[in-house]
């Protein structure tokens, strides 16, 4: 059973050519069918409704179930296939329509040169197509400290959000069921960058798709089209082969033993390339496939010609290994293939396709995580009164702090002094991703720590004397007024802390304050204290 899908590109896309990383990461311009076997794949692992045995039929029976590679739709909504190889055009000429001639077909006129199209999509009438793609420049993140990787920066292309692309999946009938729910205007997220601003796409049914072409007999040759990369192995040796045997045809081998079929490497283009896949089970990635590159042509010559029945079931059964990733589709014997000028020619048979209007809102999201934070924030939102007063109170109490401290300590207003939005930074972080309600205890460890007198020497911090960083921001003096006796910025902090009766959230709405606020710096103190004072008069 197969069912067509269509996946719309909601954010910018990022489908990485390989996995090494570079200054600049190249991005696929379409979405391989590995890309959709592992969606579907994370959504059944989480769901555990499926046993190992149905999974294993599910994402590794290639013989029955297939993701074909999503090519993309262009304006008109018709498909478009990767380039043929055996297309070539004049080196001074354009590679427009009028100029393409079929390499397949022996070439009379001598002293020409021609070039090879080796990217990029042709519709059905010649048309090409081509995807918009951009560039952004991002640095990596120190997981630890939250902050930019020294010489960490690369350049990170990306597909333009608003394409559309189209692929099918095929399946034994007990996953129907399955397929339809995760295909049933569904937003999934895609690619690399997934939790930031890339990778969500919308995905719903076709009803139907026309395209490729009913096989024709070619005079005991066999012509095929690679609509995707294929996989070929040496069934002599076991090992994996970039030379196509007709062994790899399974289905033609398989019901016509006597027939004699031999690799045309005259006749033939083909263009070679490997790929590796991360094993998300195993942890690690997967050895090199070795691939022979869609847009090639395969050309076999047989000892007699096949039947209808038999080249349909090779086109729709495709060739090699791994149908499951995508790889092995064909169309066989296209009309044109014995036709040089391609001019007036159709590549495929193709109309457009028809999609229903899917307003995002009306989509399933599926993103727990989102949701759940969203009833949060709902929850939270009748507290917004009581923590704006929060965090009225707490600025105004830290400030006095922060004054309390220049004074004591003479800083002139040109000097930063105190600990910086940085340092308030680190402990926001902790207690973000602190998970119990032990968030005093966590801002009490990173304030000490950060301190080098003894009195607060522990196994992780054996510092004997304060550096004069340190003596500028946690440790910093000042007079406390009700006790009278000197005291330190850090042990009014935390005693204030533990007075006041904050809960997590009301802390982390605190903390956001000191984050994007830098009062070290005197004018941004004083700005603020202003800000909130003038509230107070209102």
């Amino acid at each position: 059973m197969r069912l067509y899908y269509c996946a719309t590109a909601v954010d910018n896309l990022v489908i990485s050519q390989n996995h090494a990383v570079t200054f600049t990461n190249e991005t696929l311009d379409y979405i391989p069918g590995s890309v959709v076997l592992g969606a579907i794949a994370a959504e059944c692992y989480r769901s555990g409704e499926y046993t190992d045995a149905q999974l294993f039929d599910l994402f590794q029976n290639s013989s029955a179930n297939a993701f074909s590679n999503a090519y993309p739709l262009n304006d008109d909504l018709e498909p478009v296939f990767p380039s043929p190889l055996c297309i070539h055009y004049e080196k001074e000429k354009k590679p427009e329509r009028q100029n393409l001639v079929n390499k397949c077909v022996p070439d009379n006129d001598s002293g020409v040169q021609y070039k090879q199209l080796r990217s990029g999509f042709f519709s059905a009438d010649l048309k090409s197509f081509s995807i918009k793609r951009g560039t952004m420049t991002r640095t990596s993140v120190d997981f630890e400290s939250q902050t930019a990787e020294d010489g960490n920066l690369f350049n990170q292309k990306y597909i333009h959000k608003g394409f559309r692309f189209a692929g099918y999946i095929e399946f034994e009938p007990q996953y129907e069921k399955l397929i339809r729910n995760f295909l049933n205007h569904k937003q999934i997220r895609i690619g690399k960058s997934r939790c930031s601003e890339f990778g969500r796409v919308e995905l719903q049914i076709i009803d139907s798709m026309d395209f490729g072409n009913p096989p024709a007999t070619k005079n005991q040759c066999l012509y095929l089209w690679c609509l995707s990369d294929c996989q070929f192995i040496n069934l002599e040796n076991g090992q994996p082969s970039l030379v196509p045997q007709g062994s790899n045809l399974w289905s033609v081998a398989e019901s016509n033993p006597d027939l004699d079929i031999k690799y045309d490497a005259e006749r033939s283009y083909v263009r070679t390339c490997s790929k590796r896949y991360f094993n998300r089970k195993r942890g690690g990635f997967d050895g090199d496939r070795l691939l022979v590159s869609k847009g090639s042509i395969i050309c076999f010559t047989l000892n007699r010609d096949l039947d209808g029945k038999v080249l349909d079931d090779l086109q729709k059964q495709g060739i090699g290994l791994d149908r499951q990733l995508g790889f092995g589709q064909v169309l066989v014997n296209p009309a044109w293939i014995d036709t040089r000028d391609l001019s007036s020619v159709k590549l495929f048979k193709s109309s457009p396709v028809k999609l229903e209007s899917c307003a995002s809102g009306k989509c399933k999201i599926n993103n727990p995580y989102l949701i759940a934070c969203l009833k949060k924030m709902d929850a939270n939102s009748k507290n917004t009164e009581r923590y704006v007063a929060g965090i009225s109170k707490f600025i105004r109490n830290i400030a006095d702090i922060y004054n309390n401290a220049r004074r004591y300590s003479i800083i002139e207003p040109s000097e930063d002094f105190g600990p910086t939005a940085t340092q308030w930074n680190e402990i926001f972080t902790r207690i973000k991703n602190c998970k119990s309600e032990s968030y005093i205890s966590d801002i009490e460890k990173i304030v000490m720590q950060n301190i080098g007198r003894d009195l607060y020497n522990n196994s992780e911090n054996t510092k004997k004397e304060t550096t004069e960083f340190e003596k500028t921001s946690w440790a910093a003096r000042l007079y406390n007024v009700e006790t009278g006796t000197v005291t330190y910025f850090a042990e009014e902090l935390l005693r204030y802390l533990k007075n006041s009766g904050f809960d997590r959230d009301q802390m982390l709405y605190n903390l956001e304050v000191l984050v994007k606020n830098d009062f070290s710096r005197y004018d941004v103190l004083l700005a603020k204290q202003r800000e909130y004072a003038a509230g107070e008069k209102q």
